[in-house]
């Protein structure tokens, strides 16, 4: 009974969590300054290290960990005949609300951040349908340029001559590059790993 009380409480803590993030996406400064710089710091931090040592993806078990949830209470719906939709949508409801308070947590609010072209002083100019497309055609036309003269056939595809380790080395000494003059782009408390879901 408790569990079912629990999941009403956090199905409606939903509804407030939704609402509050829209009003909360109005102001990017805000969040800038208090999550992103802020909160998102330490919790970024918390998660590198007590994270970063296990040498595979923690997120990639827990995303199987929750399909598996899923696919056991779809099964204990179909089993029961969805006798008790009510229960099952209090639960859903509930299952949500935690999860979408720990997505915004620990990562979302900075989809409302202010934008990378601010801190990097490029200013943003509007710009037609016309116009994107012959950007998009300009650039097929270098890439397939240098594409000939790396392989020196445009049907043989590009091969990659660095390991996935190396490739990992060359993007944490990008980021020491770009943070000489972007100090707020600085790479803090190693942790970089490929998914276990794909290469």
């Amino acid at each position: 009974m408790k569990n079912v009380l629990y999941s009403r409480y956090l199905t409606y803590i939903l509804g407030f969590q939704v609402l509050l993030i829209q009003i909360l996406s109005r102001f990017p400064n805000t969040i800038e300054k208090y999550y992103s710089k802020g909160i998102y710091v330490q919790v970024s931090a918390f998660y590198r290290r007590a994270l970063g040592w296990i040498p595979f993806s923690v997120g990639d078990i827990i995303y199987g960990f929750f399909m598996f949830l899923f696919l056991r209470f779809m099964y204990i719906m179909i089993r029961d005949k969805f006798s008790d939709l009510r229960t099952y949508f209090f639960a859903i409801g509930g299952t949500f609300s935690v999860l979408y308070f720990l997505f915004y947590f620990s990562w979302g609010l900075n989809y409302y951040r202010t934008p990378l072209a601010s801190h990097l002083n490029i200013e943003s100019s509007s710009y037609s349908t016309e116009k994107l497309i012959d950007y998009t055609e300009n650039l097929i036309v270098k890439l397939n340029a240098l594409h000939f003269s790396i392989t020196k056939d445009d049907t043989i595809k590009v091969t990659v001559p660095y390991s996935q380790k190396e490739i990992y080395k060359l993007a944490e000494n990008g980021y020491t590059k770009i943070s000489a003059k972007h100090p707020f782009l600085k790479y803090k408390f190693r942790s970089v790993k490929s998914s276990l879901l794909s290469t």
